[in-house]
């Protein structure tokens, strides 16, 4: 069955959520999160999961993305 194309949503109601699960890894956050933010189409916000309570997002990059400390290792 073909897609009906007048259903899809236009670019401009598209919203991309990227997420990172990390667990003790700081020195590779920030430049994950650097190369993300300079792709074609960045997204709209990102989550990131801190399981180990050290992950830290650059001062640049502090309004676009949030951390999440989980407390444990899930």
């Amino acid at each position: 069955m073909p897609l009906d194309e007048s259903a899809r949503p236009g670019q401009d109601d598209v919203r991309v959520v990227a997420v990172t699960v990390t667990f003790r890894r700081p020195e590779l956050l920030a430049p994950l999160l650097h190369s993300v933010r300079s792709q074609s189409r960045p997204p709209d916000a990102y989550l990131i999961v801190d399981n180990g309570g050290d992950a830290e997002v650059p001062a640049d990059l502090q309004p676009w993305a949030e951390v999440v400390g989980t407390g444990v290792n899930l």
